[in-house]
């Protein structure tokens, strides 16, 4: 079972990674990359004035800009230090969150359901979509603005009373490789019993509203197992206000 369960997690993975977008320079690459401070300079172009000159209420993409930033981009060492654990969220995780694409007609509803939809990916702090216009072309470019969260965990707990002891190590990371991958483990003592858990899982699989999850325990006694349990998971999230059903399948 783990290993069919590895084949598929490699295979996906191999899926997600040949999924290719072209990425093209953006005219605002040499702005500020402050995230305060591109809000406030393009603030007179919010998209809310912007859609009511607009008679028809859509206005035409041109092209699409990914701007994804890490957590901090203060350099100074505790936000370089937290930085260097973490994996940035690579730009088509991003940019498949948008219901809107180079070439076609966005409406207001479709701007701020993307904004949500960005800020609801497990590794995004805050996310907003500023409209420019191509003076050439009269179409908008749309440059879509996120910044990262801290995804990685460190979790350590002891505690103890009488004849009662308890230790607890846990490490996790929510972002592997910038792809949505959760992995964790846990290591707990409780007495004369050791508990080892694994988890590993991925939302957003290849840019969709489905996730699926593994969690394994297994606990020892005096160094012999004395039980073990898996739990499998997959599921349909409603994330979108356009989503009509959703679903949760497990096997324990």
């Amino acid at each position: 079972m783990i290993k069919n369960c590895s084949f598929i997690t490699l295979l996906l993975f191999s899926l997600q990674n040949c999924i290719y977008w072209e990425d093209t320079e953006s005219p605002l690459a040499n702005e500020p990359v402050d995230f305060d401070v591109v809000e406030e300079k393009y603030s007179q172009n919010q998209v809310e004035k912007l859609y009511l000159a607009e008679p028809r209420g859509r206005v035409k993409i041109r092209q699409v800009y990914i701007f994804n930033r890490p957590i901090s981009e203060k350099h100074e060492f505790i936000p370089q230090f937290l930085n260097f654990f973490h994996w940035t969220t690579e730009k088509d995780m991003v940019r498949s969150q948008l219901r809107f694409q180079p070439g076609t007609d966005a409406s207001l509803e479709d701007i701020k359901e993307s904004e949500r939809l960005v800020r609801l990916l497990p590794s995004v702090k805050t996310a907003s979509i500023f409209l420019l216009k191509d003076e050439k072309s009269g179409e908008y470019n749309a440059h879509v603005y996120s910044v990262d969260k801290i995804t990685n965990s460190l979790e350590y707990n002891v505690a103890g009373s009488g004849g009662y002891s308890k230790l607890f190590f846990g490490v996790g990371e929510r972002n592997l490789f910038g792809r949505l991958y959760d992995i964790s483990a846990t290591y707990e003592k409780e007495n004369f019993v050791n508990t080892l858990g694994f988890f590993a899982g991925q939302s957003r699989i290849m840019g969709s509203s489905w996730a699926a999850e593994a969690f394994l325990r297994a606990s020892l006694v005096d160094g012999s197992r004395n039980y073990n349990s898996q739990t499998y998971q997959v599921s349909r999230q409603l994330l979108s206000i356009k989503d009509k059903w959703g679903f949760t399948a497990f096997y324990q």
